[in-house]
């Protein structure tokens, strides 16, 4: 639940700036890659969060049980993180879009 309310808020940002992902696979990879013209010029994030996808498919498809509850609480903190920083940043760049 972490890893989608993370990836919700990259698509937020992604909207905000007039934009969405074109659908025909690798959307989350998409998401999570635009986050550079976002929050994370620097990409110091990025990697990190593309480290949880590939966890999160492999957990989602693959193998049960695979995510250790130190890796849930670490993404839950992300997920905070990265909802807070891409709030401030719409709220900074794209503030008519907020209703």
């Amino acid at each position: 639940m972490a890893y989608d309310a993370m990836r919700i808020s990259a698509t937020a940002a992604l909207r905000a700036a007039g934009y969405r992902v074109v659908r025909g696979g690798s959307e989350h990879y998409r998401t999570i890659e635009a986050l550079e013209f976002s929050i994370d010029h620097e990409k110091k994030l990025i990697p990190a969060l593309d480290k949880l996808r590939k966890k999160r498919n492999i957990g989602s498809y693959d193998d049960f049980g695979l995510i250790s509850q130190g890796e849930a609480d670490t993404c839950g903190k992300i997920a905070v993180r990265v909802r807070k920083e891409v709030e401030e940043w719409i709220r900074k760049n794209h503030a008519d879009r907020i209703t």
